[in-house]
């Protein structure tokens, strides 16, 4: 408990000072909003690269040089990753951009064939009609999936040139965050005090166990789908195992993303159910992996969250924010059910001391 000379603080004051000050830094956010980009990434890393942090500085190695060699390493590698990767990727999807008509044509006519043969089988129903639908979708979903990706990655790789200044606040969180963290719960009325340093940590330590084990499960399973996808010679085996690798990170919805261009693909060049047969396996064994040993060793019950809540936080968070919103949604969930547990605990605890 902290102890105070002469005339304890107004709690209201208090409070009213760190209204003020959260108002502010809001308004200051909005207005520069070029800035709300590189301080979440450089939060980000910092929870991920903390433990390790504290592992070097329990052993009495200077903070700020196992800072700087860490940060070097990881630009150096988005460095060689931006030059090596990038340009694999943005090769695939433009291959797969220009043959877009041909996949449409092949499409129209695998379905004719397998209208004849529905028409034969089963006479009573209008095939041609739901075909003809199933076409235009897969047509119109295709064109504008595969059209949308290097206008995305365009962004990502204008993202990640544009971040010049997360090394920089990454530096300062990692070697001054404890110091401004003292400074924000100074702030703190007294009987508050408890409270909010039990939130600091419990967020902390939430977050930080969730980032560092999605990173860890997107990068399972996209090296589990590309090395699975490569085995049986699929043609875009890195850009499609990357976008299962990511598109991992949102529940539910996810493993479909990377799932149905490579089924739709593979029946369209090969016209064998044997290498369609292969494609669903690979995602179906990768998701067996990951679902059983990858994700509950990674990421495990750090976020503790009912199905109910997650899919309206991914409905929400996509509606309102796309892509960004559904990748967030349930770090955000997390933060606010960790906020009202909290809360909700040290108040009651308050009344009943009282």
């Amino acid at each position: 408990m902290r102890k105070f000379n002469g005339k304890p603080p107004n709690p209201y004051l208090h409070l009213l000072v760190m209204g003020v000050g959260l108002v502010l830094f809001i308004g200051l956010l909005y207005l520069l909003n070029f800035l709300v980009v590189p301080f979440a990434v450089s939060l980000m890393i910092t929870l991920v690269l903390q433990p390790v942090i504290n592992f070097f500085e329990y052993r009495g190695i200077n903070t700020r040089l196992i800072v700087g060699l860490i940060l070097i390493s990881l630009i150096s590698l988005l460095v060689w990753g931006v030059a090596n990767i990038i340009p694999l990727i943005f090769h695939q999807i433009k291959e797969i951009s220009e043959r877009l008509p041909e996949y449409t044509l092949l499409l129209k006519e695998k379905l004719i064939i397998m209208e004849f043969y529905l028409n034969s089988k089963v006479p009573q129903v209008v095939w041609a009609e739901h075909l003809h639908f199933l076409t235009d979708k897969f047509s119109q979903l295709g064109q504008e999936f595969f059209k949308a990706l290097p206008q995305l990655l365009s962004k990502v790789f204008s993202f990640f040139t544009g971040l010049v200044l997360v090394p920089f606040m990454t530096f300062f969180m990692l070697v001054q965050g404890d110091l401004a963290k003292k400074k924000i719960i100074e702030l703190v009325p007294n009987q508050y005090f408890e409270i909010v340093l039990t939130l600091f940590y419990r967020i902390e330590k939430q977050l930080g166990n969730f980032i560092r084990g999605m990173i860890l499960d997107i990068g399972m399973v996209s090296i589990l789908a590309i090395i699975g996808l490569s085995l049986i010679e699929f043609k875009y085996a890195f850009l499609i195992g990357a976008i299962a690798g990511v598109a991992n990170a949102i529940p539910y919805v996810g493993p479909l993303v990377g799932a149905v261009p490579a089924i739709f693909i593979t029946f369209i060049d090969t016209n064998s159910a044997y290498q369609v047969l292969l494609v669903s396996l690979v995602f179906v064994v990768v998701q067996f992996l990951d679902n059983n040993i990858v994700y509950p060793l990674a990421v495990g019950k750090s976020v503790d969250l009912p199905p109910l809540f997650i899919i309206i936080g991914l409905i929400v968070g996509g509606h309102f924010f796309g892509i960004l919103g559904l990748l967030f949604s349930i770090p955000i969930l997390s933060i606010l059910k960790v906020t009202i547990e909290v809360f909700y605990t040290g108040m009651r605890f308050h009344r009943l001391s009282d």
